[in-house]
């Protein structure tokens, strides 16, 4: 019988990075910034086809989410950034993550934009 050690032959693999922590959150960060914004563009459109008092208390929230959902694009920026700059990490998330959070404040900028101008040219 012959002495040799068998080695596994899967170990000259590269092993996989493992997923990183921050582009997790940075993932989730955005995710939860593009529904915020998406509520945000519902309840706005909502708000038109209602009451006064109603309207009043709707635009209110409408703003509160613009603010959370520009709050949660930069922290989700932040968190991809600071994945994707993670040495022998998976920058997947991270990638995604920064992305969906970039799109969804140049977004609600853009709406915002909109609505200064709007407010502007008809000289409110």
């Amino acid at each position: 019988m012959d002495d040799q050690i068998y080695s596994d032959p899967l170990s000259s693999l590269p092993a996989q990075n493992k997923p990183s922590g921050l582009g997790l959150a940075a993932l989730i960060a955005g995710i939860v910034a593009v529904l915020v914004v998406c509520l945000t563009v519902g309840l706005s459109f909502a708000s038109t086809s209602m009451a006064p008092r109603t309207a009043e208390t709707v635009t209110s929230i409408v703003g509160l989410t613009a603010i959370c959902s520009l709050g949660l694009g930069l922290i989700g920026m932040g968190l991809g950034i600071a994945g994707v700059l993670q040495k022998a990490q998976s920058k997947m998330f991270a990638i995604i993550g920064l992305v969906l959070s970039a799109v969804a404040f140049l977004v609600m900028c853009g709406i915002m934009g909109l609505g200064v101008w709007a407010l502007g040219a008809l000289g409110g």
